[in-house]
């Protein structure tokens, strides 16, 4: 499974890489800190499920979640603030 996460909280961002990177069957991909980023990133790569801020800058999780939804309907995406 491709796992990538989005958040714009450098320190939640590292822990969450630093734990989630130890599972055997997942391969973390490199962070992202805001919508725009996340979008760019799907169009060029694959990705299985994403971690999704809500409150993030340049493109918030709420709007780059229906620009998911619609051009990439088969990541997963689970939805996390705080």
């Amino acid at each position: 499974m491709r796992l990538l996460l989005a958040d714009d909280h450098p320190l939640l961002l590292d822990g969450l890489f630093r734990i989630l990177s130890e599972l055997t069957d997942i391969q973390v991909l490199p962070p992202l800190s805001n919508g725009h980023q996340v979008i760019d990133y799907l169009h060029k790569n694959s990705v299985d499920l994403l971690l999704l801020d809500l409150n993030m800058p340049k493109i918030d999780g709420l709007s780059a979640l229906k620009i998911i939804q619609k051009d990439f309907p088969n990541v997963k995406v689970i939805v996390f603030t705080s």
